[in-house]
């Protein structure tokens, strides 16, 4: 008996690390999701759309980039060729976090603090650790002192070369808001633009112009020490 894939391959490693939220943006966009946990993944996920990789330390390589990739995740940055060796960097504030998409700041968490000491953060690659080829979609917002440290959300396109030293057999989608729970609209959108592959190159990658904020920022890199707050 052949049953069908679904469209989407979930790769896990504990199911209480299953993001439900993602699950139903999955849902809302008719798209069908396997759950496909690492110690057991189908010898060709090309029957997928996509596969996509949620926050976990995984044992087990997983073949981000051999086919169609969305990731939210900090611990694999390096492993994927998406990040140098310092990794991918995490960004937290005293206020709601924004980004900054075509010129345009939206906000993308509904509240900025796990009750009052803990920020709702969001990971990205910062620009002096990300692979050239990275893309960016949307950047992180400014702080007090001007600075736009990278991608929040970001693309390397099928064929393009890898931090690692190897080259992307497919696209790679980086989407950097891991805290769903706190989505507004416009990070749900995001999200289904990655997942579909229609984010558009955001003009801060080339423009200084998006709009400043002035908020308190928490900088921190897996191997802290070279990223800049």
């Amino acid at each position: 008996i052949v049953s069908a894939a679904g469209d989407v391959g979930y790769i896990y490693r504990r199911d209480f690390k299953i993001d439900q939220n993602i699950v139903n943006v999955f849902e809302d966009m008719g798209l069908t999701v396997d759950f496909l946990q690492e110690d057991n993944l189908p010898a060709n996920l090309g029957v997928y759309d996509f596969i996509f990789v949620g926050d976990e330390r995984f044992r087990n390589q997983i073949p981000v980039g051999k086919y169609p990739s969305v990731v939210i995740n900090y611990y694999h940055g390096y492993d994927w060729g998406i990040t140098d060796r310092d990794g991918v960097s995490q960004l937290g504030s005293t206020s709601q976090l924004n980004v900054g998409v075509n010129g345009q700041m939206k906000t993308v968490y509904n509240q900025a603090m796990r009750g009052t000491r803990i920020a709702v953060p969001y990971y990205y690659l910062d620009n002096e650790n990300k692979a050239d080829s990275a893309v960016q979609i949307a950047s992180t917002q400014k702080t007090s002192s001007g600075m736009n440290f990278g991608d929040v959300v970001s693309v390397i396109e099928k064929g393009s070369n890898l931090s690692n030293g190897r080259a992307a057999k497919e696209r790679i989608c980086f989407f950097g808001m891991v805290a769903s729970d706190y989505w507004t609209a416009e990070a749900k959108q995001l999200f289904m633009d990655c997942a579909s592959g229609t984010g558009t190159v955001s003009e801060c990658q080339t423009n200084n112009d998006c709009n400043d904020n002035n908020q308190s920022t928490q900088d921190i890199c897996v191997n802290p020490g070279t990223s800049q707050s």
